[in-house]
């Protein structure tokens, strides 16, 4: 068999071989909720060395990013070798594996799910949300060939769900201290909205910045029911909303807010 090329297997797995050879992730599905880790396996040569890596042996495992952190344990050090990171502009992460001497190597890859410090990093890639297939693909070079070629691959699932949540209650005068609706008087409404983001425990008070930095709500109001938008607009100064009525609908347009009031009368 030629360890040049993967194996003529289904890509839809979450194991592959190659001789000696093996990639394995140990999910099929990440879902961050679950607050588990996610371990991707590269076991390069098996017993007494069979298919072992040999000097100057070069092996790249590239991980696509996702809703999670990558690290590497069990990384080649001298006199075996060297490794190398490198973050991708795609978000994804490859580790070069450099080999000076033939032995097996077992390289452990974890996917962590991730945490409120993680949020804080800029260059996290950009989180897609439902169910996406990430694939993971080693390549193999040598000293007398020295083109990479595609020697393993395995793929699996990444699952998130954000969840929205809108509230509406009347404030000024609240619904204890008046139970009916009057004619041409003015009615505050406080609109809140929280977003759990399918990923961290909780819910980020207005759009959460993961799942999208903005958003827009309609309410279905009577007929009769008009947007005082000059006093709307004066209460919601500096909180991201721009606030209209068309008909019996009215459209609030956010930019990352928590609090809305709208003055209907």
């Amino acid at each position: 068999m030629n360890d040049n090329k993967i194996e003529q297997q289904s890509v839809d797995k979450n194991e592959d071989k190659n001789g000696d050879n093996t990639l394995t992730v140990d999910h099929k599905v990440f879902d961050p909720t679950k607050k588990e880790n996610v371990t991707i396996t590269l076991k390069l040569g098996g017993t007494a060395n069979v298919d072992a890596p040999k000097p100057d042996d070069t092996y790249t495992i590239t991980i696509p990013g996702g809703a999670y952190s990558i690290s590497e344990e069990n990384g080649l050090n001298q006199p075996e070798g060297h490794s190398e990171r490198t973050e991708n502009p795609d978000g994804s992460v490859t580790y070069k594996e450099t080999f000076n001497q033939s032995e097996a190597h077992t390289f452990n890859y974890v996917l962590s799910p991730l945490t409120i410090d993680n949020l804080a990093d800029n260059s996290l890639p950009k989180i897609t949300y439902g169910n996406t297939t990430k694939i993971v693909k080693v390549t193999k070079s040598t000293k007398e060939n020295p083109v990479a070629q595609d020697f393993l691959q395995v793929q699996f699932k990444q699952h998130l769900a954000a969840k929205l949540t809108p509230s509406f209650n009347r404030v000024t005068p609240n619904s204890d201290q008046s139970t009916k609706l009057g004619v041409k008087q003015d009615y505050t409404y406080e609109v809140s909205v929280e977003q759990a983001d399918g990923i961290l425990s909780g819910a980020f008070r207005g759009f959460d910045p993961l799942v999208t930095n903005s958003g827009t709500i309609t309410i279905t109001v009577p007929q009769k029911f008009k947007l005082n938008k000059a006093v709307t607009d004066q209460q919601n100064v500096n909180r991201g909303v721009k606030i209209t009525q068309t008909g019996d609908k009215i459209a609030i347009t956010y930019n990352n807010s928590q609090k809305t009031f709208l003055e209907i009368n």
